[in-house]
């Protein structure tokens, strides 16, 4: 994985639309209306919290900062919080501290991508001449699906997170090498997702923020934050890594926003997992395109935005993830065979393996949910 973490096609869509200008964006907030999610409260299942709960306790006393959740169904059936928000050790993480959920971004854009050629405005399979124009990723022949199944070329350079300007982000991706001979396979590359943010501005003509509040989380019941406007340093809202936030990159730029600056809550990672899996808010189109699998790597299948693994006692689980070198790190892990969804978000960086706490404890919980799936 870079350093920073880190089921069929669509069918051919419609004419898209015109390619909107993008240079300097201001997103504007959008309202969740919270009268419509009463259904989300949290409902608990006493078993699994035994379970879970155990799991959280042993990993505080490692020093885990962070939330775990679980949904079954449309259902939240466990919620916990554990540790503290800020490096003094004063502030508690609460179920609605919000978390760096780091490249687990890049699910929430291939969603948001999926939305966009649903509704005509992208088109998955068309080169991208039409808009980069003049660029060398178009004149490779990449096409939007390339970049969401990181099959360009392109790597992670982290580029664009010196530009606020989406054309000037994108000029500049277009003059880092790309490894020619990896074009049409598997190359974990921020750089595309980076574009993929930049196309979703110049096909919708709004920031990526809008777009992602009134296109998913305004329906979803969500309650994200994005980098850039998050309150960083307030501990009330945002919890402080291990290594902190570097002070050179808490500005809004197109290396952060779609590739890896979402902030989120691990409830509404794993409510987020249950809207998109409910055939009552997506179309089949776009669950069948996001779940796809999309080539052999070492994980397991690459799919758009995150991978699918198998998990002995568990069977095939869909993963989408992330992790900082400055502390945080999230799993938002579907376990299919149980129609259980387990959200995982912790700022408090590697125990002395060498493992985030993502890690620990989901190898933790996995444990407790091979006997509760086997149950149920």
């Amino acid at each position: 994985m870079p350093r920073r973490f880190c089921l069929l096609p669509l069918a051919l869509l419609a004419a898209c639309t015109a390619p909107g200008t993008t240079a300097r964006m201001v997103p504007e907030p959008v309202q969740v209306d919270r009268s419509t999610c009463a259904h989300l409260a949290l409902h608990p299942d006493p078993e699994l919290a035994a379970g879970l709960g155990m799991v959280v306790d042993a990993a505080r006393a490692q020093g885990f900062d962070g939330q775990v959740a679980a949904m079954r169904g449309e259902a939240l059936v466990y919620s916990r919080a554990s540790g503290f928000a800020d490096a003094a050790d004063s502030v508690p993480v609460t179920t609605e501290t919000l978390f760096q959920i780091s490249s687990a971004t890049k699910y929430i854009t291939a969603i948001l991508v999926l939305q966009a050629a649903e509704a005509g405005r992208l088109d998955l399979d068309a080169p991208l001449a039409r808009w980069f124009p003049g660029s060398r990723i178009a004149a490779r022949g990449t096409t939007i699906g390339d970049l969401l199944a990181h099959r360009s070329g392109l790597g992670a350079s982290y580029v664009a997170e010196e530009y606020t300007n989406a054309d000037e982000a994108w000029r500049a991706i277009d003059t880092v090498e790309f490894d020619a001979e990896r074009m049409g396979s598997f190359r974990y590359s921020n750089d595309g997702y980076d574009l993929l943010g930049i196309l979703l501005e110049k096909a919708y003509g709004q920031p990526y923020e809008t777009i992602a509040r009134e296109q998913l989380f305004g329906p979803a019941c969500i309650d994200a934050d994005f980098w850039g406007e998050a309150p960083l340093t307030d501990p009330a809202r945002v919890a402080w890594p291990s290594n902190g936030f570097p002070d050179n990159l808490t500005g809004r730029n197109y290396g952060m926003i779609s590739a890896a600056g979402l902030l989120m809550t691990a409830e509404d990672l794993a409510r987020l997992q249950a809207f998109v899996l409910s055939r009552e808010h997506l179309p089949d189109e776009i669950r069948d395109a996001l779940f796809a699998p999309r080539g052999e790597i070492s994980l397991g299948q690459a799919a758009y935005g995150g991978f699918w693994l198998e998990r002995d006692g568990l069977g095939t689980v869909h993963s989408a993830r992330g992790a900082m070198d400055w502390g945080d790190s999230t799993y938002l892990n579907t376990y299919t065979e149980c129609g259980l969804v387990l959200a995982i978000t912790a700022s408090s960086g590697q125990v002395d393996d060498g493992r985030y706490f993502r890690d620990v404890i989901a190898d933790a919980a996995e444990a407790v949910l091979r006997d509760y799936c086997s149950a149920h």
